[in-house]
């Protein structure tokens, strides 16, 4: 399980949300989140502090057109409780461009990114990443344009104009990113209570050891539980003041 806050890209972008009944319109990436810093409102999970401290470097490139496209998610499952309204309003992802724009062979070159978001319900084992091979389908997208080659190392982060807006259906959510170029981020192996875990985006298999496992991104946004626990939680708290009262 994986634990989450409850405080509250180098380049500039237009960001597209498409969302199961949201829609977003145009945003802008900007350079420069830090840990704490509330630049993205409301986090669910505020991990996006360790860009280049991290230990492993994964690169994504396709030799012949220079797409990126990694064969991973990253997975958080312990976020919100199901039944929960919630709201994801933005991301911050460690990224490093040392090379300038045009260059893919190691390096973030400009390109439009897209984040594809799943709820961990479609397979077998209910909050879970089982792949998707196994039933897991996606609940939104969201597209972004990076301008920032040559930037070095850093962390670009984006507030979505719309936010994507669902009734959970299990406790966390998995990530895929990609890339029209080419991607160079970077993962950990000393996992922490913030960080996403890396499992394969079709099979479902976990990955990591020394090949890198901890995603530490930023999420931005809300969990609001479900009228019926708020009430639950409102007549426990009556309960307890009238055991005080007797």
């Amino acid at each position: 399980m994986f634990g989450f806050s409850k405080s509250r890209f180098a380049g500039i972008a237009a960001v597209g949300l498409i969302g199961v009944g949201t829609s977003a319109g145009a945003a802008t990436f900007t350079n420069g989140y830090t840990i704490g810093s509330n630049l993205l409102g409301d986090t669910l999970v505020d991990g996006a502090d360790h860009a280049g401290l991290g230990t492993v470097d994964f690169r994504a490139n396709d030799s012949a057109s220079g797409a990126g496209a990694f064969g991973f998610v990253a997975v958080w499952d312990d976020l919100w409780s199901v039944g929960d309204d919630v709201s994801v309003t933005g991301i911050a992802v460690p990224l490093r461009s040392p090379g300038g724009a045009g260059d893919t062979s190691n390096n973030t070159n400009n390109g439009t990114f897209t984040f594809t978001f799943y709820e961990l319900s479609g397979g077998t084992n209910l909050n879970a990443w089982d792949g998707t091979n196994n039933g897991e389908s996606a609940i939104g997208s969201a597209t972004a344009v990076f301008n920032g080659a040559g930037t070095g190392t850093i962390i670009p982060y984006v507030t979505f104009d719309s936010s994507l807006d669902f009734t959970a259906t299990s406790t966390g959510i998995a990530i895929y990113m990609n890339s029209t170029s080419s991607i160079r981020t970077r993962f950990d192996d000393n996992v922490d209570g913030v960080d996403g875990s890396r499992f394969a985006r079709a099979s479902g298999d976990e990955q990591g050891g020394v090949d890198g496992s901890g995603a530490q991104w930023t999420i931005a946004g809300t969990a609001v539980p479900e009228p019926g626990s708020l009430a639950l939680l409102g007549l426990g708290g009556l309960l307890m003041a009238r055991r005080r009262r007797g």
